[in-house]
């Protein structure tokens, strides 16, 4: 099949449909239509502006995913050494079977794609997350994470009969986490009761839950949470939107993270069609000055369910613009943070032409 920038990758038989993409974007940038005493909160900017945003966001989703670009931008500030995209996802060449709900058909974006968009922004180190799309088939993080696991570690997903074994077998590989994709975000489900009998397990080899609850979710998890005895991960800056009815779920998200065990991932790009919405910033910077060492970020590379190409090199300009530059706060997000989160080798990495090679260090298993 021929690559183009401009095409989609639709498998034969597929019948894309962007209803699912569409609704998840409205939930998140909505307002909560069943809190009246929040929308006569919000002022008539604030609501006509996030109406837009839902508009040029479900102009923007689609079903059938775009291949990796080409290029990408270079970084324009100084990379640290060890920088980690602590947020991506690998679709083999030959396609996984996809779970019959999927929202989106993914492209190919085997691990040498992954390995080229390294050496492009000048990072070191991935955290491969499984995508949603695959359900409990863990196959493509597994590969990936076989041919490079000095330099990459893995997300996956599980359900309360994952085995002991299966996650030692997983901890070997390089895996410290698992993922739990709540009810209607691109197109997973996940029973609380997986989360609450896998924490104590992921908790006793050091791993963390990922988390991403819809807007409305957080203030009825709060709770659950905040009982789990596991270190959480909560994706794309909490998923909430950007307007003035996010307030009960951001005072939440801000009372988990005073509980020290809560880390976010500072991926704005799917909040706004602007990424240089003065609001993302503002939220990046807010949750920074909360928990300093607990913030990572990561490109979201392959950017599902987008029929607008999305640049890596951009992404990640626009995380150094969010702080003004600082070298000190970015090797905090793209270095130290991440190598503490995800259990790397305390060790320079070299870049080699063709792949990244570990100088020294080896994985070991927190106690």
């Amino acid at each position: 099949m021929p690559r183009d920038g401009r095409m989609r990758w639709k498998r034969a038989g597929s019948k894309p449909s962007c209803a699912t993409c569409t609704a998840t974007c409205i939930a998140r940038h909505s307002p909560t239509l069943s809190s009246t005493s929040v929308q006569r909160r919000a002022n008539a900017f604030d609501f006509l502006e996030t109406v837009h945003c839902v508009w040029r966001r479900a102009m923007q989703l689609t079903a059938a995913c775009l291949p990796p670009p080409e290029n990408y931008a270079a970084p324009d500030f100084q990379v640290p050494a060890r920088a980690c995209d602590s947020h991506c996802h690998v679709t083999p060449e030959d396609f996984l079977n996809t779970v019959p709900d999927a929202s989106y058909e993914p492209a190919p974006a085997p691990p040498a794609e992954l390995r080229r968009l390294r050496r492009s922004i000048k990072f070191e180190r991935s955290v491969v997350v499984q995508a949603s799309v695959y359900g409990k088939d863990n196959r493509a993080v597994e590969q990936a994470l076989r041919a490079e696991p000095q330099v990459l570690r893995g997300v996956v997903v599980g359900d309360a009969d994952t085995t002991d074994a299966q996650l030692d077998a997983w901890h070997a590989m390089g895996v410290r986490g698992m993922r739990f994709i709540m009810s209607g975000q691109l197109g997973g489900t996940v029973d609380l009761n997986d989360l609450k009998v896998l924490a104590p397990k992921l908790a006793d080899r050091g791993w963390h839950a990922e988390i991403l609850p819809r807007e409305d979710q957080w203030p009825s998890l709060k709770s659950t949470l905040e009982q789990l005895p596991c270190t959480l991960v909560v994706d794309h800056l909490g998923g909430l939107s950007l307007g003035a009815q996010s307030g009960e779920a951001e005072r939440v998200l801000s009372s988990l993270l005073s509980t020290g065990r809560v880390w976010v991932k500072l991926i704005g790009y799917r909040l706004s069609a602007d990424l240089r919405d003065p609001r993302i910033a503002r939220r990046a910077q807010r949750l920074y000055s909360e928990a300093p060492t607990r913030m990572v970020w990561g490109t979201d590379w392959p950017h599902v369910a987008f029929s607008v190409e999305q640049d890596a090199g951009v992404l990640l300009n626009a995380l150094a613009s969010w702080f003004d530059h600082d070298a000190s706060a970015i090797e905090r997000i793209l270095a130290a943070n991440p190598e503490e989160l995800f259990d790397f080798p305390r060790a320079a990495v070299r870049m080699d032409p063709v792949d990244p090679i570990i100088v020294t260090g080896t994985p070991q298993r927190r106690t």
